[in-house]
């Protein structure tokens, strides 16, 4: 019995966290923002919608992205992944560049209660496709819109 409670406990903080995330997408919101760091200018900060298929790579969710210039870097992605747990994924340096690569970190759950780390590095192709590889995702690949 108390093993169902801690089961129930942890779907219902899951779906917390998936609506708190969907509340909080600003998908179609844009900010315009202008902040001299170095030389690079921080022109805009979007969310963006993202889909992708992976064993921990967010199967629904959002991508955090960062313009300098006219140059898009993704510095994060979260949301859902296939096996139904949490996925935070966070790219090192400016993050994933528009038409190139970066190494990440990521952390999360897999079936709901199953904490898990991960590293890795995905290609970007273009301002949506990606590709990457990793642990414990061997191959995965997304789109963001």
């Amino acid at each position: 019995m108390q093993g169902f409670k801690i089961v129930l406990i942890c779907m219902l903080l899951l779906v917390l966290v998936s609506v708190y995330g969907l509340a909080n997408d600003n998908s179609g919101t844009e900010v315009n923002v202008n902040i001299n760091i170095g030389n690079n200018i921080l022109t805009d900060i979007r969310s963006e919608s993202l889909f992708a298929i992976g064993i921990t790579t967010p199967l629904f969710g959002s991508a955090q992205t960062k313009y300098f210039g006219e140059e898009k870097y993704t510095t994060s992605l979260s949301g859902i992944n296939l096996f139904l747990g949490y996925t935070k994924r966070n790219y090192f340096g400016k993050g994933l560049p528009g038409k190139g690569g970066a190494g990440y970190f990521e952390y999360g759950t897999v079936a709901i209660l199953c904490p898990y780390i991960g590293i890795g590095y995905d290609y970007r192709f273009n301002d949506s496709f990606m590709v990457g590889i990793g642990l414990p995702d061997a191959f995965h690949f997304g789109f963001t819109f």
